[in-house]
């Protein structure tokens, strides 16, 4: 029964619409700024590459159309603004998030699958259907709409981003003790992946040039404590120190691998860990939730 508590406390515990606000201003100022750097990427794959299109994107038989690329390119960085503003929130949430969908998995069509922008994709799936707009927006305004008292339609929203991420990140730490076992940090993965990475820098080769047990050290981290461990951050005080683990991870793999830009969507995401009652000066809140904000 105790438990049964905590559970119910972690997804329906009233909370503030504060937090959930701040989320859907993170996610669309990723959007407005990132977006038309992804969108250059896929554009130019529809030059080089053929379109081979894969999951629901065989309802675009022959690819997008340049009316309905025309479209997509006006249409987006309104959305994405109103999302911003909070001009109705109702609408053009679910409206950006259909249309990212949309630009982030076009470039999947063309012979690669990328797999950095799935968890950032998911979460706005969540945003999308949460009422992100009931503070820090203009409809509040327009409407003079305030919300006083805690409520739990703005819990569930974190808390199933919350849950989504840390599954994800345990997922891909559990496959790779199931495929690999613990050869994946004792044997020469990490090495091999580093030496014939094309894009070696100075840190790459610095690393290279130490003894191979530094890539095992390196390689158990990520694995066992970055990945599998990561169900600890739906405890106290783990909740706040996974983040910056999650973080230090992309920025790691940035700096030695080179790429993999749109992992850093996933920081975003990460933001749905943090209790901002606290930012806007609602520390008697803050405290309250202290002991039942976890499972």
């Amino acid at each position: 029964m105790k438990y049964t508590e905590r559970i119910k406390n972690f997804y329906f515990k009233p909370q503030r619409s504060d937090s959930l606000a701040f989320l859907r201003i993170v996610f669309c100022l990723y959007i407005i700024f990132i977006f038309p750097r992804i969108w250059s990427i896929t554009l130019l794959k529809t030059v080089y590459f053929e379109y081979e299109p894969v999951g629901i994107f065989h309802i675009f038989e022959n690819g997008l159309g340049q009316s309905q690329i025309i479209w997509i390119e006006y249409l987006f960085p309104i959305v994405s603004w109103l999302g911003l503003l909070g001009i109705f929130t109702r609408f053009s949430m679910p409206i950006l998030c259909l249309l990212s969908l949309v630009i982030f998995g076009y470039g999947n069509n063309f012979g690669k699958v990328d797999h950095g922008s799935q968890l950032f994709l998911m979460a706005l799936i969540i945003l999308s259907l949460s009422p992100s707009g009931d503070s820090l927006s203009m409809d509040s305004l327009k409407t003079k709409k305030t919300v006083p008292n805690p409520r739990w339609i703005y819990r569930w929203p974190l808390a199933t981003i919350q849950t989504l991420t840390i599954l994800s990140f345990f997922s891909i730490g559990a496959q790779k003790i199931v495929s690999s076992g613990f050869d994946w940090f004792l044997e020469d993965g990490l090495y091999l992946t580093l030496f014939i990475n094309p894009q070696k820098n100075v840190l790459t080769r610095w690393i290279l040039d130490q003894p191979k047990e530094l890539c095992n050290i390196l390689a158990f981290v990520v694995v066992i404590i970055i990945e599998l461990f990561s169900p600890l951050a739906f405890f106290r005080p783990f909740k706040w120190i996974y983040p910056f683990l999650w973080l230090s991870f992309h920025i790691g793999v940035s700096l030695v691998l080179g790429g993999h830009g749109l992992f850093f969507s996933q920081v975003c995401v990460y933001f749905a860990f943090f209790n901002w009652n606290a930012l806007f000066n609602r520390p008697e809140f803050y405290r309250s939730t202290l002991k039942t904000d976890r499972i």
